[in-house]
């Protein structure tokens, strides 16, 4: 039977009608968003190493109790080795003196200069003096104050201690120090031993 067409036209507008809801919920769907990245922490400021020290410089804090002084300065100049020069005072018995100025070359044993064991040849000069004056005349020839410059070789042996911050530094050591050429006429030392202490500061 055919279908007028009126009534198609009323079903198209029926159809249509019922669609529109559906249409019109899909179209308020709102578009799925994309969560926002997390924002990265902040990198904590890393503090650049401290450099290591390349010089030591120290004396001895006992030797001026007995009128005596004794200081040195040194340098690194290689992996594990320094260059160095040390002046000394020693104020011997009677009123006879010992001037020494030595330089060093130190090899540090360890894994790091300036800190833990450490052996150094040393070389310099080393100037006497001794008084001969006569205070109850007569007086023997050759009374007063006679001196006598000689060179000197000699070893050291130091341990060094430093500190937690590494700018404070505590040296240790024994050595042995054998004057020169000449006679013994003066002081009569021939090889002097010798004990080190001493507090120092590096930069």
């Amino acid at each position: 039977m055919p279908v007028r067409p009126s009534v198609a036209v009323a079903r198209l507008v029926a159809t249509t009608l019922l669609a529109m809801p559906a249409l019109a919920g899909a179209q308020s769907v709102p578009p799925a968003t994309t969560a926002p990245a997390p924002t990265p922490l902040p990198t904590p400021a890393v503090l650049p190493a401290r450099p290591e020290p390349v010089w030591h410089v120290s004396a001895n804090p006992i030797a001026p109790l007995a009128l005596s002084f004794y200081g040195d300065a040194e340098r690194r100049v290689a992996e594990m080795q320094s260059l160095g020069v040390g002046i000394g005072f020693t104020n011997l018995a009677d009123e006879d003196a010992l001037l020494t100025v030595d330089g060093k070359y130190r090899f540090w044993l360890g894994d790091r200069e300036f800190q833990g064991w450490s052996i150094a040849p040393t070389f310099g000069l080393a100037r006497f003096s001794e008084d001969r004056r006569c205070n109850f005349p007569p007086c023997p020839q050759g009374s007063g104050t006679a001196s006598t410059t000689r060179g000197a070789l000699g070893v050291q042996v130091d341990h060094t201690w430093r500190t937690r911050r590494g700018r404070v530094a505590v040296t240790a050591g024994i050595g042995a120090k054998r004057f020169l050429g000449g006679d013994e006429s003066v002081v009569g030392i021939k090889v002097l031993p010798n004990a080190r202490l001493s507090i120092g500061v590096l930069f």
